[in-house]
Parts: structure tokens; C-alpha cells; sequence
């Protein structure tokens, strides 16, 4: 009869073991498939724009934006960030914006859901891209938004001014004196990309940055 006990407290002790095993590998696999590799770079909220709802986490596929869908398959976006585009282009479509204009800025705009452009607080933007969206949009009329970025004139706007005018009229600053062209000129693109709250991105310095020339 000791024996028999003895057998049976054994077996139980080994059924008990498998059970432990079978939990820790099931554990292990779990927490595998949802951890995020060490370095991974993740979402931050841009100035201007609602807080990302996957801030703090790596970029992901979201099928529900409203607009910029070209990045759905991955972006730190979601209805409210694209939201805030719209409203922008509908401004600009209600103002009488040229298309080529409109296009231009909203492909600025769009920028801050590249997957490249969520998980950094800037969204770094190429010189030639910011010279291309200036000459598009020279002749059209701008004013400042409450964070005093450079935005396309609303209806709700008391004073706008055409772009040329305007950053003809600015001031160098410690940004705009970094970001040079070839001549060491600032240029007026430059100044309106740091203007409207973008960094500037010289191609000999190299890194990612925006390029509305990229599909």
C-alpha cells in the first residue's frame, strides 16, 4: 500500500511538472508575439495635431483613415490626425486655392503620417520639397494658427497675407541659418517649411526626410 501511494504522489508530481512546463512555454509564446523588439522606434504626437492613439507604440496598419490613405498600411495616423488634414484642405478648397497649391500642401500635410515622420517630433522635410511647395503656393494668402505656424487662410482669419510677402519679410532665425542652399542662401522654401513648423533637411546632410517626389 506504501508503495502504491508512493507511486501515485509520484505520477501526480510529474502531471503537475507538465502542467508548469506546458504554462510557462504558453507564457513565453504569448508575450513573444506581443513585445516589441528592443529599438523599435515608436509613435510621438506632433504639435497641432491630435495625439496619435497608438502614441508610445511602433507604427501600424490603421484602415480607417478619413484621408492620406496612401500610408494606411503603416502609420502612427488615425481618424482624428487625418481629420485635422481634411479640415485643412477644406479650407483651402472653400478659399479658392489653386490645385497646384492645394496638392502641394496637402501632401505637406500628410507627411506627418509617413511611418518615418510619426515616431519623430518633427517631421523632417527635404529643402527641394519645401522650395517645391513654396513656388506652388507664393501667390496664395496665409495666416497663423494659436501655435503661430504658418497655415492656408480661413474663413475665421482676420489677417492674411501672401506667402511671398511674408517670408520675403521674415527674419532669419537660428533654424533658417542652418538650413541652406548650395550658395549658402537661406531660402524662402526653407523659411516657410520652419514656419509652418517642419525641420529642414539639406540633401548633403543626409537621413530620411520628407520628399513629396517619394510613391
Amino acid at each position: 500500500r506504501l508503495m502504491t501511494a508512493f507511486g501515485r504522489m509520484n505520477c501526480g508530481v510529474r502531471l503537475t511538472l507538465r502542467v508548469l512546463v506546458a504554462a510557462c512555454v504558453l507564457l513565453s509564446s504569448c508575450s513573444g508575439a506581443t513585445a516589441k523588439p528592443p529599438g523599435t522606434p515608436t509613435c510621438v504626437s506632433h504639435a497641432g495635431y491630435p495625439d496619435f492613439a497608438i502614441q508610445g507604440k511602433p507604427p501600424a496598419k490603421n484602415l480607417g483613415l478619413t484621408f492620406c490613405q496612401k500610408y494606411d498600411r503603416n502609420t502612427c495616423c488615425d481618424r482624428g490626425t487625418t481629420d485635422s488634414v481634411r479640415r485643412v484642405v477644406a479650407h483651402m478648397q472653400q478659399n479658392g486655392f489653386s490645385s497646384r497649391c492645394r496638392d502641394a500642401w496637402t501632401s505637406l500635410e500628410c507627411s506627418v503620417c509617413d511611418p518615418h515622420a510619426g515616431v519623430v517630433v518633427t517631421t523632417p522635410v527635404c529643402q527641394n520639397t519645401c522650395d517645391s511647395v513654396y513656388l506652388k503656393c507664393a501667390g496664395e494668402h496665409f495666416a497663423e494658427d494659436a501655435l503661430g505656424r504658418v497655415v492656408p487662410c480661413r474663413a475665421s482669419d482676420t489677417i492674411c497675407a501672401k506667402l511671398s510677402d511674408w517670408m520675403a519679410g521674415e527674419s532669419p532665425n537660428s533654424e533658417t541659418e542652418k538650413s541652406t542652399d548650395s550658395q549658402g542662401q537661406s531660402t524662402l522654401g526653407t523659411q516657410m517649411c520652419v514656419a509652418a513648423g517642419y525641420s529642414v533637411v539639406r540633401a548633403a546632410e543626409g537621413g530620411w526626410c520628407f520628399d513629396e517626389n517619394d510613391t
